[in-house]
């Protein structure tokens, strides 16, 4: 979480900052604040078996999917994300809606 907090940080208005640390998000036991410094989860554990049948994995920080998948992809591919193919979670809404945050960067 530390590229999103640094990227939160720089969007969120100076003056409002510490104080939305301290908001608290829907449907979580934490604070904003809590829940930007959590360490990241570790996925390799998840991903290894799948490594023999994976061409690229890409670990989607700034610029979100919209900036990402195309450093995987060659010229004849393109992706297609249903959006409503999963719940976006709750400290993503909160940032993308206090923070202005343009949607092809969440």
């Amino acid at each position: 979480m530390i590229n999103f907090f640094t990227e939160t940080e720089f969007t969120i208005n100076e003056d409002e900052f510490n104080s939305w640390l301290l908001s608290v998000i829907a449907s979580e036991d934490k604070n904003l604040g809590e829940l930007l410094a959590e360490p990241h989860r570790e996925y390799l554990t998840t991903i290894k078996p799948f490594f023999e049948d994976v061409k690229a994995i890409s670990h989607v920080t700034g610029g979100g999917l919209y900036k990402n998948l195309p450093r995987v992809f060659n010229s004849n591919l393109q992706a297609r994300i249903n959006k409503k193919s999963w719940e976006i979670p709750n400290l993503f809404k909160f940032i993308y809606q206090k923070g202005n945050i343009d949607e092809k960067e969440m």
